[in-house]
């Protein structure tokens, strides 16, 4: 080990030296990108957001601003985005839980980020809630996830829309000044495919027609 590795370990940032960090906030062409922290532990003040308006797939940069060599993300789905400024899920991060893209009638979304080195672990923080109360979402593993691999527990059955055990937001968040895990967001973590992708997908979450995506945060191993 160099001496700059010792360094790190001994000052216990040694993981931070080994992962790269995306941070993406899903909205209209005229509503504000956020540039908070959310929820995720690995977010800083002063970290760079992506905005991202459209449903072809758009180039990031990552959390200090620096050219990502090729990563990107995608929405699979009806290409239908909104800004709600007054909806009453907005837990304190209203640039971020006010505009997002969504899904109506009952049809999914699959979210694809590819460009990233394949087999690597990664922890992502979803955040996907409408503009009224109840609009939650429900995430699945996809038919063909393109070989992302997820922690067993997360999807005990595998692709069973309507399982209570998947994980899910309720959309219930009736104006308060936190984000809350369940209600706001979710966070999963696995394994990149061996394609280099992570693919995930959204239904609505039962009491609602509609799936909704406001931004993610994601973490991934180097």
């Amino acid at each position: 080990m160099n001496l700059l590795g010792l360094a790190a370990v001994l000052s216990g940032n040694f993981s931070s030296a080994q992962e790269i960090v995306f941070h993406v906030d899903f909205g209209t062409a005229d509503s504000p990108v956020y540039s908070g922290k959310a929820a995720a532990p690995f977010a800083a003040e002063g970290h760079t957001w992506n905005k991202v308006t459209g449903k072809e797939v758009v180039k990031l940069v990552d959390s200090k601003g620096s050219d990502a060599a090729g990563v990107g993300v995608k929405c699979v789905g009806p290409p239908n985005f909104a800004h709600k400024p007054k909806s009453p899920n907005l837990g304190g991060a209203d640039d971020l839980m006010s505009d997002y893209r969504w899904a109506g009638n009952n049809k999914s979304l699959r979210l694809e980020i590819s460009g990233l080195k394949p087999d690597k672990q990664f922890e992502i923080y979803l955040y996907a809630v409408g503009d009224a109360p109840k609009r939650g979402t429900e995430f699945l593993k996809p038919a063909n996830p393109r070989g992302t691999t997820f922690q067993p527990e997360l999807f005990p059955l595998e692709g069973e829309t309507g399982n209570e055990k998947n994980p899910r937001t309720t959309g219930d968040g009736q104006s308060g000044t936190e984000l809350v895990e369940g209600v706001h967001y979710v966070v999963l973590k696995g394994k990149v495919g061996k394609a280099g992708i992570i693919s995930i997908e959204q239904r609505n979450n039962g009491s609602s027609k509609f799936a909704h995506l406001n931004g993610f945060q994601l973490k991934v191993s180097e």
